[in-house]
């Protein structure tokens, strides 16, 4: 009986980061043993670069987060 595959999840963290997501996203390896296919999240923080359509040409899921960086008081 074969092992029952476990799932990976890997979530990366992107604020304009359009030269180095494609190198981090190298990295990942496409198998590891007993693990089904990893799914990708990029949590981009408002990038004003291409790390959104990055992520996305990769067939990626891509979450896009806006926020204010200070708390005005």
């Amino acid at each position: 009986m074969k092992p029952a595959l476990k799932k990976l999840l890997v979530i990366i963290p992107a604020f304009n980061e359009e030269k180095t997501l494609p190198v981090v996203l190298k990295q990942i390896p496409k198998k590891i043993k007993h693990v089904s296919k990893p799914v990708i999240i990029v949590i981009d923080d408002g990038s004003t670069d291409l790390t959104a359509q990055i992520a996305r040409k990769k067939y990626l899921v891509v979450r896009q987060i806006e926020w204010e960086p200070y708390i005005k008081i």
